[in-house]
């Protein structure tokens, strides 16, 4: 008989502290609409597990270990059934180091107390419930977002409409999966929506918001009610934005499109889960996966050019100008290469029921959530990226080949070429363990 509890936390931080996700420093003037860490805990027999989805850019390795411990110690859910998402949100609180934006501490280890928090809260509100999984496609909500170009090179947001744009580079994937959880009474619990898309609609704004995803939620909360919980978990999303350059006529940004974006998404959910069946004859698993991701060597002409530019810089703080980010960015992974020349990351797998969450610790191009997809003996299989840490972006091998913003060496892209291919496989054993 399965039992859910789910709560929602607001971490919205003080109007004045930074704002993560562009190049240089933002500071917040406003709130547009609240950042939220909203949490389910799922259990069933003995197992319980425990998802989280946190409007934030990424989440630090240091602040999951954090978070986790935090989880485990306050409701004794073992640490391999915890599984903690970021949005992604270019609007989020300071909690990570994003080119020219230093995480803040206090920062940091609020989001850490807010997330554990939440679980503890959810598995508190344990009561009878039935679950019914999902999947199918939402067409037209998000774009492939790097293109080639005539030069042989490849773009990120290339100039709408330019005659020097050959196409892009992959081919968008319009899955969307997820779960709904119903209390005794039929009113909804909580939603769980899986879907790939950047959140940079109000990206450049300097206001904390939660974008699309927030508007995912509002919409599911119109429909079903606001004691409902909503869990948006963003889908590998690294070559994925909201705007289509192949359409000059139409500009996907700005507050409008926020919301239009999240009622599409919501949309979707809800009338895939209108025709699924729900039951409470659920079975829960995890399984994790440990793979080693070789980082990339800097060039010693890089690492020298780094060197004389920045010899009167503070490398504990990011200088304030794009190129010399660039420089900052290449020393600093040179330097942390030199204590150790690959990162071990952690990738989840839980099954709920006849559905498969896979966490994915990156931002992670969307070629490799087709390929767990196919691989998934699952009816429905959710793959969720920035998941229990974040190792950088995750391109494909052919995405080297024509370069762009994803693939500049930087400790937001310090993997080898071939380490989407070892987190696919990582994936596999840990789909076969369940």
């Amino acid at each position: 008989m399965l039992r859910a509890g789910a709560a929602e936390i607001d971490i919205t931080p003080e109007v004045g502290r930074r704002i993560p996700g562009q190049w240089l420093r933002r500071f917040s003037e406003s709130v547009r609409d609240p950042l939220l860490a909203n949490a389910l805990v799922l259990a069933a027999g003995e197992t319980r597990l425990a998802l989280v989805s946190a409007d934030a850019i990424s989440l630090k390795n240091t602040l999951v270990a954090d978070a986790r411990e935090q989880v485990v110690r306050r409701t004794g859910i073992g640490a391999e059934n915890v599984l903690l998402h970021a949005t992604h949100t270019h609007t989020g609180p300071p909690a990570t180091d994003v080119l020219g934006t230093e995480s803040e501490p206090k920062a940091v280890a609020q989001l850490a107390a807010a997330i554990a928090e939440a679980v503890a809260a959810a598995d508190e509100s344990l009561r009878p419930a039935k679950l019914a999984t999902w999947s199918g496609e939402a067409p037209n909500l998000a774009f492939i977002r790097r293109f080639r170009m005539r030069d042989g090179s490849v773009q990120m947001h290339p100039p709408k409409g330019s005659p020097d744009i050959i196409g892009p580079e992959d081919e968008r994937d319009p899955t969307i999966a997820g779960f709904h959880v119903w209390d005794d009474r039929g009113s909804l619990l909580a939603a769980c929506v899986n879907f790939a898309c950047h959140p940079i609609v109000v990206g450049t704004a300097p206001f904390y918001s939660a974008d699309y995803p927030g508007g995912v939620r509002r919409a599911l909360t119109r429909q079903h009610g606001e004691q409902a919980t909503v869990l948006y978990m963003n889908g590998p999303c690294g070559d994925v934005g909201p705007d289509d350059a192949a359409d000059p006529g139409v500009r996907r940004y700005g507050e409008e499109w926020l919301d239009r974006i999240g009622s599409g998404i919501a949309g979707f959910a809800v009338g895939y889960a209108a025709v699924a069946e729900a039951t409470d004859d659920i079975a829960l698993r995890s399984a994790v996966a440990h793979v080693r991701l070789p980082l990339r060597e800097v060039p010693v002409g890089l690492v020298e050019e780094a060197e004389a530019r920045l010899r009167e810089q503070d490398l504990a703080v990011p200088p304030q100008d794009v190129e010399l980010i660039r420089l900052w960015e290449a020393l600093l992974l040179h330097r942390e290469r030199e204590q150790q020349e690959f990162v071990e990351a952690e990738v989840t797998a839980m099954a709920v029921g006849d559905a498969l969450l896979v966490g994915l610790p990156g931002e992670v191009f969307t070629e490799f959530g087709r390929q767990i997809r196919a691989a998934s003996p699952f009816a429905h299989t959710l793959v969720a990226e920035l998941a229990n840490g974040c190792h950088g972006y995750v391109p494909t091998e052919q995405a080297f080949s024509g370069g762009g913003y994803e693939t500049w060496l930087a400790r937001s892209s310090k993997l080898v070429p071939e380490a989407g291919a070892l987190m696919v496989e990582a994936a596999k054993a840990a789909i076969a363990q369940l």
